[in-house]
């Protein structure tokens, strides 16, 4: 699953509209669109104003072998990856 798709997955899972993420990091709908579709190569603080956003740790939102469920938003898409290895 790539980057876009699971961003996408996030925002649809928490219920949010992309003009508020878009408003929320401050770039256009359309700029956010392009995300949301792959076009492109993100850098690493888009990413983490997209995290911010939705409040979600860029740690989940990388870590393609955890199912995009409204459960593991919150059991782990709050957490740092230090309590993240703890938990487990």
């Amino acid at each position: 699953m790539s980057i876009s798709d699971r961003m996408r997955m996030i925002r649809r899972t928490l219920c949010v509209e992309p003009q508020v993420v878009a408003d929320t990091m401050h770039i256009s709908a359309k700029a956010f669109n392009y995300l949301e579709q792959g076009y492109g190569y993100p850098r690493i603080e888009m990413l983490k104003r997209f995290c911010e956003a939705l409040n979600v740790q860029l740690n989940f939102l990388l870590a393609d072998d955890v199912p995009v469920t409204i459960e593991n938003i919150s059991r782990y898409g709050n957490k740092s990856f230090g309590q993240l290895i703890t938990t487990i």
